[in-house]
């Protein structure tokens, strides 16, 4: 065959691969057959979809739910004369850290690393709390209600106090 003859088959097949109606051009990338979609209507929709204008009735920073105000003399409010003072948490709770926590005969014992005064001296001390039984440690009115693989509940009649390990 010529080269000419050649090329020309080579044209002609090259061009039935991108007419429509073709087995060629009927599939996508994948090998699945393209569906023709015979809505005019649909087929503007999928080409050219209307963006839609968002319409924002409401200020988005405020906050959804808005605490109620209790007026000044109420039970609960803030003008509360008889209202008992808010307790603090001791600084020995505050500052203390949750070194790590080991299983020993059955139970887990917790070791933390907390702050100490004694006079105008300050300094760290490392203790041992347990769960017993019966009666489990304290450290000044606190309790110790739960020890973790690497978290300690420390519940007083005021607070619970939760120490995860590694955290202040």
């Amino acid at each position: 065959m010529r080269p000419a003859a050649v090329l020309a088959m080579l044209i002609l097949v090259a061009g039935a691969l991108a007419v429509p109606g073709t087995a060629v051009a009927d599939k996508a990338d994948n090998g699945l057959p393209i569906p023709y979609v015979e809505s005019p209507q649909l087929a503007k929709l999928i080409l050219r979809p209307e963006p839609k204008t968002l319409q924002i009735n409401r200020d988005p920073f405020k906050p959804l739910i808005i605490p109620k105000k209790a007026k000044p003399g109420v039970p609960g409010g803030p003008g509360k004369k008889d209202a008992e003072p808010e307790v603090p948490i001791p600084e020995i709770i505050q500052k203390m850290e949750l070194i790590g926590v080991v299983k020993l005969e059955g139970e887990f014992r917790a070791y933390v690393k907390t702050v100490t005064k004694t006079g105008t001296k300050t300094g760290t001390k490392t203790m041992v709390l347990r769960m017993q039984d019966k009666v489990p440690d304290k450290i000044e009115d606190y309790t110790v209600e739960f020890i973790g693989l690497d978290q300690i509940v420390l519940k007083s009649p005021h607070h619970e106090v939760v120490k995860k390990r590694g955290k202040k």
